[in-house]
């Protein structure tokens, strides 16, 4: 059986294409505002870059929109990580 490795965008590498599968908050209004921003299960991002003295994690959702989100949010959003085939 595959294991599948969860992370949060906090914690995924950089420059990485990953997949969201999971968003750890079901508060209707914070469910909106992912979607408006294209983050739904399902969906391909790439992490940019993180600052955690500025609070924040810039990412790409599809390849092409850039979204900011403050760690807190950020850290509700799980991924995927794609792994790489065994030799």
């Amino acid at each position: 059986m595959e294991s599948r490795r969860y992370h949060s965008l906090l914690k995924c590498p950089l420059g990485t294409p990953v997949t969201v599968t999971r968003i750890a908050d079901q508060n209707t209004t914070f469910l909106q505002f992912l979607e408006t921003q294209g983050l739904k299960p399902g969906q391909s991002v790439e992490v940019e870059a993180r600052d955690a003295v500025a609070d924040r994690v810039c990412l790409r959702a599809g390849g092409e929109r850039r979204v900011i989100l403050g760690t807190q949010a950020a850290a509700k959003v799980l991924i995927e990580v794609a792994q790489e085939p065994a030799p």
